[in-house]
């Protein structure tokens, strides 16, 4: 049997020194002795949302599924939640403090998110905080790679794929922007932010008609969404600047 070992995640790759808490080492002991075959634990990672399971007879991880359970029959599960559990409440306490004074502090702020992310490495509500901080402090290569990372541990978080989609806007990478929004939409269909932001890049593309129409997308999914009414009326503006423009070219 391959005891207690460093294991590597195998979704983030760090290696973790794992040794079972003593009431769980105590149902392992008493597992194995009863059945004489080794137990598979089931673990989250230290470093990212990763849940695994550890064979002790292979000494290997491997990503764990609602699957496994059903797949793998007779095998034994032991589940060992605790092993993580004080390291992802204090990550969570800076994650929620840091957000508290962002808007008043973005460098405090940014100070805890790195704190949170030097205790669980790929924590994504981390990354993703660090970015938004990042960003508001003009630091947008910082806030890409920080974005993009938190999207790879979690590719379900709404507002990181919208904040990644801004940021590509500001940066005139039309392209790039338009297909996060996409994405983001693939994520949650219901979110009017996936709208508006194909709509700022359709209107910075000059096509207007497009910029409306996911304009009024938006505002059928949320009829007081104030950013979407006032793109609507910038766009009112710029086409009604153009038109006069044009007319005054017939005049000469």
């Amino acid at each position: 049997m391959t005891p207690w070992t460093r294991f590597e995640c195998p979704c983030c790759h760090e290696p973790i020194q794992y040794s079972p808490a003593d009431k769980v080492f105590q149902s392992i002991t008493e597992e194995e002795l009863k059945t004489g075959r080794g137990c598979i634990i089931v673990i989250e990672c230290p470093h990212c949302p990763e849940t695994m399971i550890i064979n002790r007879e292979t000494g290997q991880a491997t990503r764990f599924s609602s699957a496994d359970i059903s797949t793998l029959g007779s095998i034994i599960f032991i589940w060992d939640m605790t092993f993580t559990e004080k390291g992802k409440e204090e990550v969570q306490r800076l994650n929620k403090l840091g957000d508290y004074i962002r808007a008043s502090n973005p460098r405090k702020a940014a100070e805890l998110f790195r704190k949170a992310l030097r205790i669980r490495k790929h924590d994504p509500y981390a990354l993703y905080n660090l970015g938004v901080c990042q960003h508001e402090l003009g630091d947008l290569a910082g806030a890409e790679k920080n974005y993009r990372q938190a999207l790879i541990y979690n590719p379900n978080i709404p507002q990181v794929w919208n904040n990644l989609g801004c940021l590509l806007a500001q940066q005139y990478r039309l392209d790039e922007g338009n297909e996060i929004f996409d994405r983001g939409i693939a994520v949650d269909a219901n979110n009017p932010k996936f709208y508006l932001g194909k709509g700022n890049i359709a209107a910075m593309r000059g096509d207007f008609a497009g910029a409306r129409r996911f304009m009024n997308l938006a505002l059928q999914l949320d009829p007081h969404y104030q950013l979407a009414h006032q793109a609507l009326k910038q766009i009112d503006m710029v086409e009604k600047i153009n038109s006069k423009g044009k007319r005054k070219d017939k005049m000469v």
